[in-house]
């Protein structure tokens, strides 16, 4: 098993509960837990905005819980980001392109920001040989901007103001989710890619648990 997790600038969001990236990092230890338990190796690919950190796959306890110490560690240099780089993801894959091999459970827990072509082509190429899962991560606020005038938006250090009733902002933010969202429907459509879309605003594993069961 092999869990691909997205920790770039554009998964440092949420509105509610937790960020995209706390999402995806709870995915990446359900799925990891989970798979060792049943006995399977569990190897990862974490990756943020300027750089790519790759751990072989072991069953070993200890060696997954490195594994989350590397992305608490993205986690919190995902706090001083300032500069996305959109590109990164099919970077991302790319290299476990060449490093993956067969036979291989590949989860990729990614937002999707800057999916592509190449992005689906390398997901292709990879399902060819492995079974791969996207776990699309969304945050509702992305699917419909509420209009609440103008609020304070904060990563915890910084605050800005955002007007919401701005029709061009409110535009602009559907339009990037249903992009990233019909290119998730066309990876699943296209090359037999299951996708579970997961709200970063409930709990993950109570998702998981409803999507694996249906």
């Amino acid at each position: 098993v092999i869990v691909v997790v997205d920790q770039r600038l554009s998964m440092f969001f949420g509105s509610r509960r937790v960020m995209k990236s706390v999402a995806a990092a709870e995915m990446a230890a359900l799925v990891g837990w989970k798979s060792l338990s049943q006995g399977d190796r569990v190897g990862s690919l974490i990756f943020s905005d300027d750089s790519i950190t790759e751990l072989p796959a072991k069953a070993s306890r200890q060696h997954l819980m490195h594994t989350f110490h590397t992305l608490e560690d993205y986690g919190r240099r995902l706090r001083q980001a300032e500069t996305g780089n959109s590109a990164q993801l099919n970077q991302a894959l790319k290299k476990l392109l060449n490093s993956a091999g067969h036979d291989a459970l590949i989860y990729v827990i990614s937002d999707l920001d800057g999916a592509d072509e190449s992005t689906g082509n390398y997901l292709s190429a990879l399902a060819q040989h492995n079974s791969v899962i996207l776990g699309f991560i969304f945050d509702p606020m992305e699917q419909n901007l509420p209009l609440g005038g103008k609020l304070a938006v904060s990563d915890g250090q910084y605050q800005v103001e955002v007007d919401t009733s701005d029709q061009h902002l409110r535009d602009n933010f559907g339009r990037q989710f249903q992009q990233r969202l019909n290119q998730a429907r066309q990876f699943l459509r296209a090359r037999q890619v299951p996708v579970l879309p997961i709200s970063a605003a409930q709990s993950v594993e109570s998702q998981l648990m409803t999507m694996m069961s249906e």
